[in-house]
């Protein structure tokens, strides 16, 4: 699974989300990524927050979480489907 990590919000509930347990933060001057581990699977997804919203949420390592899907695109895993 794709997600484009700005397009990823993590929440304490939300409309289409995919629970998930915080694997890592990682602070970057102004923005926060969030590596976060799809719950029941061994899927990562990355998670790109403002450092305020960060904040806000006072997330920590191993919490869990709901991500909420700001934008859902489905995108191929199979090669015959690729085009540029």
């Amino acid at each position: 699974m794709y997600v484009r990590p700005h397009e990823i919000d993590v929440v304490r509930r939300g409309r289409r989300v995919i629970p998930a347990r915080v694997r890592r933060l990682r602070v970057l001057g102004p923005e926060v990524r969030v590596e976060a581990v799809v719950a029941g699977s061994t899927q990562t997804l990355d998670v790109s927050l403002s450092r305020e919203r960060a904040e806000a949420l006072g997330l920590a390592e191993g919490e869990a979480v709901d991500l909420d899907l700001r934008t859902l695109r489905i995108f191929p895993d199979t090669a015959d489907h690729y085009s540029i």
